[in-house]
């Protein structure tokens, strides 16, 4: 099955695109702009001019995907090590020490929850089964450990996922439903819905 990493054109998101159905161009929409895009899997002549609805991002390989769920994410190509995220050539002098990364953080009902490095279990505020961000809501609606948001570092950048946890009610991320066993990467400003409350993730 062919895969291909592009870019939307209007908001800049990186996305993974899977051709499960060996479709020569597969039309999808950006989960976090919603513009429609298409994504070339058979390639045209080197004549012909690439479809310009989405932008394809060579010298980037697909790494292994965990069994359980499709993923849409964005990383280097561990073989590569020196592409950055996007593909662009890191620069700058390997002595210098960078400033430590900021795993993250939701914001609720104009409160900030800040997030960890690693596993992050969220949900609703509870005594019997503390998790590792406990949003202070009413929400019944909201399962008390509803979504695993994981943080982790890529290259020289980090990366949060979603994927939902044990929760029984209904979870969307940007305005799209969130799959039992799918995995998104989360962006900038990018908004996750638990039940009736909706937070927003800041990285």
């Amino acid at each position: 099955m062919e895969t291909k990493i592009i870019k939307c054109p209007k908001c800049n998101i990186g996305l993974e695109v899977k051709n499960t159905r060996d479709e020569a161009v597969k039309s999808i929409k950006c989960p976090n702009c919603k513009t429609p895009l298409k994504v070339i899997f058979r390639q045209p002549q080197a004549h012909q001019p690439a479809d310009p609805g989405a932008t394809i991002l060579p010298g980037m390989n697909t790494p292994k995907q965990p069994a359980g769920g499709g993923v849409t994410q964005l990383g280097p190509n561990p073989s590569q090590p020196g592409e950055s995220q996007l593909g662009s050539k890191s620069g700058g002098d390997a002595t210098l020490v960078k400033p430590k990364l900021q795993p993250g953080r939701l914001f609720c009902n104009g409160r900030e929850y800040p997030l960890q490095m690693g596993q992050n279990i969220v949900g609703r505020k509870n005594s019997t089964k503390p998790t590792t961000v406990m949003l202070d809501v009413n929400d019944t609606y909201m399962s008390r450990m509803h979504i695993l948001i994981n943080v982790e570092q890529v290259g020289d950048k980090l990366r949060a996922t979603v994927t939902n946890y044990q929760n029984t009610n209904d979870t969307q991320v940007a305005g799209l439903p969130l799959a039992k066993g799918e995995v998104i990467v989360l962006s900038n400003n990018m908004t996750i819905t638990m039940g009736e409350t909706t937070v927003t993730y800041r990285s």
